[in-house]
């Protein structure tokens, strides 16, 4: 089965190492609350309704948060998909790294793509800055970066379907683009109301028609800018 990623950069912010857990189960439950999450989330068969302490525990006993010195990760799960039960069509998974040294933060949500078109697609993004500011976001299939991206994918993150970008743009600067919506200090962006589907040559050229040319007005970020954490601001 294709999923879809949406990862997510986050700006730089003090996020402390020993509150890092408790911030990762603060932004699942505000997911939870847009259908394409109602299920609730789970870590390692422990549902996110319990406890803090048990929720951590169960996530220590896949990875102690820490064990990489400067690196923090969580990761937590659609509920109905843990301790081995068959996979429903609402199976979703996260994936947060925080680097303590840089600063940065970044988030990768795999959603099955038939639960989310781009007007939902927008409520998680506009989640997502609620529970912290935002510098790029990208939606995308996992391989499209790699085999159909335009972009040089070891120097610069693009946009693939749909995203946000920390710049107000408007329709008539950008005739490759399907959906422009304000939202916050930027703009969720979308070649089409529905997710692509990879095998839709022209699906794809709209992705790839973006890219070029949010690229070539100075609008997607390297890498680099992203670890930077000021990606955007002026």
């Amino acid at each position: 089965m294709l999923y879809m990623s949406v990862i997510c950069h986050f700006r730089r912010g003090p996020l402390p190492s020993h509150e890092g857990f408790a911030a990762f189960v603060d932004l699942a439950l505000l997911l939870q609350k847009l259908p394409p999450f109602h299920p609730g989330w789970e870590v390692n068969g422990v549902p996110f309704s319990a406890p803090l302490a048990d929720i951590e525990a169960g996530f220590r006993t896949i990875q102690p948060p820490g064990d990489d010195g400067d690196l923090f990760f969580a990761a937590a799960e659609s509920a109905q998909a843990a301790k081995g039960r068959p996979l429903p069509p609402e199976r979703y998974t996260a994936f947060f790294r925080y680097d303590r040294l840089e600063g940065n933060q970044e988030l990768r949500l795999s959603i099955v793509p038939s639960l989310t078109d781009a007007p939902m697609l927008r409520e998680v993004i506009a989640t997502l800055a609620v529970w912290w500011p935002l510098q790029h976001v990208q939606a995308v299939y996992e391989s499209y970066p790699h085999l159909d991206s335009p972009l040089d994918q070891r120097n610069r993150a693009g946009i693939g379907w749909a995203g946000w970008i920390p710049f107000q743009v408007t329709a008539e600067s950008l005739p490759e683009v399907g959906i422009v919506s304000p939202l916050g200090p930027g703009t969720f962006l979308a070649t089409q109301r529905a997710f692509w589907d990879l095998t839709d040559p022209e699906a794809v050229k709209r992705a790839q028609d973006l890219e070029i040319r949010l690229n070539a007005i100075g609008m997607l970020p390297t890498h680099e800018a992203l670890r930077a954490g000021t990606w955007g601001q002026t």
